[in-house]
């Protein structure tokens, strides 16, 4: 399962306006993984269970 965590340093919460949609990937193969918040400049980090995602993390 992989998931997005967005942070907010205001007590609320971001929005998201796209959701991430569910995908299947043969293992060792890239994914794109998009999904839009309502703040352009947003933190954002990705995760794959307890392990942070960059955009060259493999495996």
């Amino acid at each position: 399962m992989c998931y997005c965590h967005i942070y907010r340093p205001s007590d609320q919460p971001f929005k998201f306006t796209k959701t991430l949609k569910s995908r299947t990937v043969t293992e060792n193969h890239k994914v794109v993984l998009e999904c839009e918040v309502d703040e352009a400049e947003a933190p954002v980090e990705w995760y794959y269970g307890d392990k942070k995602l960059t955009p060259d993390t493999k495996g």
